[in-house]
C-alpha cells in the first residue's frame, strides 16, 4: 500500500471510533495492522497529524476527530483514558438508517433511545457531517412558522429511564459538560436549544436564544440587580468591561436558571462579544435578527459546563464556549459563584434538594431543539443540522 493523498483522505474520513496517533506501526490497532503492512517513509512525515479510526475496533467513548484545530486552552475536553471523566451520553446518529428509528432503537453508545414523536420533521443525512465526530446528521425542519401564540416541537427529548438513557449515572462528577455540533441553514432558530433539567420540571438550566436582562427576571432594574450591576451601569445600557454585549439584554444565547419555576436567573454572554476573530456576535438585538450571524451553514459546536454549588446555593458555576470548525473555541460565558469569585453567591448551581446531589437524577431530562419560540416571534425558515451530542462529567476544577 503506497501512502497517497487519497489514502490519507480515506483514513481521515473513516467512520470508526478508535482514536490513535499513528507514530509507529506498533501503535496501529491490531484490527487494522494489515491495512498498514506496507509502511512507507513518506507516511512518517504526516502521521502526527492523522487520527486513524477503524470501525472494527470502535469505542463510543473515544470518537474520531478530523478537525485538526484543537478547542484551545481551558476548554473541557473528554478523555476516555482519564478515569475521572465519566461519559453519560454519546450520539453520532450512526445507528439509524432513517429518522423513524430515532426514538425506537438504542443510541450509538448503547444507551436507551430518545423520546421522539417528531420524525416527520426530521431526516438522517450523510452529506456534510460535522467535522469532529461526524457519521451522520439529524436534520430538523423548522421551515414552517408557528401560528400566533403557538410554538413547534420538532426536536428530541432524553429522559432517564430503563434501560439507562444517561449512562454511568451513579458515577457523575461535580461538573457536567453538554456539547453538541450544529449548523443553521436558511434562517436562525429561535427558542429553547438545550433545556437540561437535572430534576425534571423544577430544577432547570435552559440554554436558549434570549433577550432577557442579565440577572433575576423579577428584578425591577439592572442597577438594582446584584449580578447585572456587576457588569453594566446606566440601567444595563453601559458595559463596565470590554468584550461585553452593548446592553444587558442584548440578544445572545443565555441560560435561564430556575428552581421550583420561581424567579429565573438569566446567565448570558459576558465576554468576547463582537464580529471579529476570537469573538462571538449572534448578529442582532431583536427576535427577527438574533442568530443571523450563524445562518452561514458552517459547523459550530457549543460546549456548556455547569458546576455544582460549592457548599451553598449561589456558589455554582456556569460556563460556555463556542467553536467554529477549523478555529479555536471562544469562551463567551463565565460566571463563577465560588466564595471569592467575581460572582460569589450569585450563580445558582444544582439544587440538591430536588433529586439528590447529582447531575443525573432518576428523572434527568434534556430537551434538544424541541420547543421553538412562539409565532410571530419565530418566523420559521430554519433547518437545524444536528451533529454529535455528548454529555459527560468531571471533577470540579
Amino acid at each position: 500500500m503506497i501512502w497517497t493523498r487519497s489514502l490519507r483522505s480515506r483514513v481521515l474520513s473513516q467512520s470508526g471510533h478508535c482514536v490513535t496517533q499513528l507514530q509507529n506501526l506498533n501503535e496501529v490497532p491490531d484490527c487494522d495492522r494489515d491495512a498498514f503492512s506496507t509502511w512507507r517513509p513518506a507516511m512518517q512525515l504526516v502521521t502526527a497529524l492523522v487520527v486513524a479510526a477503524v470501525a472494527a475496533c470502535s469505542s463510543a467513548d473515544a470518537p474520531i476527530t478530523r478537525d485538526l484545530v484543537g478547542p484551545g486552552p481551558g476548554v473541557p475536553v473528554f478523555d476516555s483514558t482519564n478515569h475521572s471523566h465519566v461519559l453519560h451520553v454519546f450520539e453520532d446518529w450512526s445507528a439509524y438508517s432513517s429518522a423513524s428509528q430515532v426514538g425506537q432503537i438504542n443510541r450509538a453508545d448503547g444507551g436507551g433511545p430518545w423520546l421522539n414523536g417528531n420524525a416527520g420533521s426530521q431526516t438522517i443525512s450523510t452529506n456534510n457531517v460535522d467535522p469532529w465526530f461526524g457519521k451522520k446528521t439529524l436534520d430538523i425542519n423548522y421551515q414552517q412558522a408557528p401560528g400566533s401564540g403557538q410554538s413547534l416541537e420538532h426536536g428530541l427529548t432524553l429522559v432517564q429511564s430503563t434501560p439507562a438513557r444517561y449512562l454511568n449515572a451513579s458515577s457523575a462528577k461535580e461538573s457536567i459538560v453538554l456539547e453538541w455540533a450544529w449548523r443553521w441553514e436558511g434562517g436562525p432558530y429561535e427558542g429553547k436549544i438545550a433545556d437540561f433539567q437535572p430534576f425534571a420540571g423544577t430544577d432547570r438550566f435552559n440554554y436558549q436564544t434570549d433577550p432577557d436582562y442579565l440577572g433575576a427576571q423579577q428584578q425591577t432594574s439592572c442597577d438594582a440587580d446584584p449580578l447585572c450591576s456587576k457588569y453594566y451601569t446606566n440601567n444595563g445600557n453601559t458595559p463596565r468591561f470590554p468584550g461585553l454585549p452593548p446592553q444587558a439584554n442584548y440578544g445572545t444565547g443565555a441560560i435561564a436558571r430556575s428552581m421550583y419555576a420561581q424567579n429565573p436567573m438569566f446567565y448570558r454572554q459576558n465576554r468576547n462579544w463582537g464580529p471579529g476573530a476570537g469573538q462571538v456576535d449572534w448578529g442582532g438585538n431583536s427576535w427577527a435578527t438574533m442568530g443571523v450571524s450563524f445562518i452561514d451553514n458552517r459547523w459550530r459546536r457549543t460546549i456548556l459546563r455547569l458546576t455544582m454549588n460549592n457548599g451553598a446555593m449561589g456558589t455554582g458555576r456556569v460556563e460556555e464556549w463556542m467553536q467554529i470548525a477549523g478555529q479555536p473555541a471562544v469562551k463567551v460565558m463565565e460566571f463563577i459563584g465560588d466564595p471569592g469569585g467575581f460572582d460569589a453567591g450569585l450563580v445558582n448551581g444544582r439544587d440538591v434538594s430536588q433529586g439528590g446531589n447529582t447531575w443525573v437524577s432518576s428523572s434527568a431530562t434534556l430537551y434538544l431543539y424541541n420547543l421553538s419560540a412562539v409565532g410571530p416571534i419565530f418566523t420559521g425558515g430554519n433547518t437545524t443540522h444536528l451533529g454529535y451530542v455528548r454529555i459527560w462529567s468531571e471533577p470540579r476544577e
